[in-house]
């Protein structure tokens, strides 16, 4: 993930995913490549200028070669400290970030299939890591740390699964070609958690 946008990481980001890109591609002429993987934070109005720089054809060599995938990442994240009893502000708060979500992939949609260095409408989308996760409040910033602001485990993981199944169908609806849920195998029991992405290929 990227973060905060500068100007110069994503010159760097370019040039590096070219060098990676090159190597790769002369090894392995079979793989599909994916690049950005941008990721969502909790902000609400998150721009798409890492996905803007990376398809500007400005910031790459003139033999570079484009990813056959734009890849991103969503995680919404549970308001630090609220319990049980705040169920409802924890749905509303987590699925306003959803949404916001969706109407930026969709905005970068439009983007990548007017930039002008990439595969343009055939760019392939993949969102290869859709969860919901602890704030900064929260214990070891994971969704087994997120879990523990419930009373009832069984709400964050049935909250989670309510998100990811909004995103889905709106992700389909965009013309996304993979969504994978992450961390969606935790324990309470164990010492930390479980990282595990199921992804569903259109």
């Amino acid at each position: 993930g990227k973060g905060s946008y500068c100007a110069a990481c994503a010159r760097v980001y370019a040039h590096i995913f070219d060098g990676v890109a090159t190597v790769l591609r002369k090894d392995h002429p079979e793989l599909q490549l994916h690049g950005l993987s941008d990721d969502w934070r909790s902000t609400m109005d998150h721009d798409s200028t890492w996905s803007r720089e990376f398809f500007s054809k400005s910031n790459h060599g003139s033999e570079a070669q484009p990813p056959e995938y734009a890849s991103y990442h969503f995680y919404a994240f549970l308001p630090p400290g609220r319990a049980l009893d705040m169920a409802r502000f924890n749905v509303s708060f987590v699925f306003a970030q959803a949404a916001s979500f969706v109407r930026q992939a969709r905005a970068i949609r439009g983007q990548i299939d007017h930039a002008d260095w990439g595969l343009g409408p055939k760019t392939k989308l993949n969102f290869d890591e859709v969860g919901l996760i602890g704030g900064s409040g929260c214990p070891l910033h994971s969704a087994r740390g997120a879990a523990r602001l419930f009373v009832d485990e069984r709400l964050f993981f049935n909250l989670g699964a309510a998100m990811f199944a909004f995103v889905y169908g709106e992700l389909a609806a965009i013309g996304a070609d993979m969504v994978a849920a992450s961390q969606t195998l935790v324990s309470m029991t164990a010492s930390f958690p479980l990282h595990v992405a199921f992804s569903h290929r259109w």
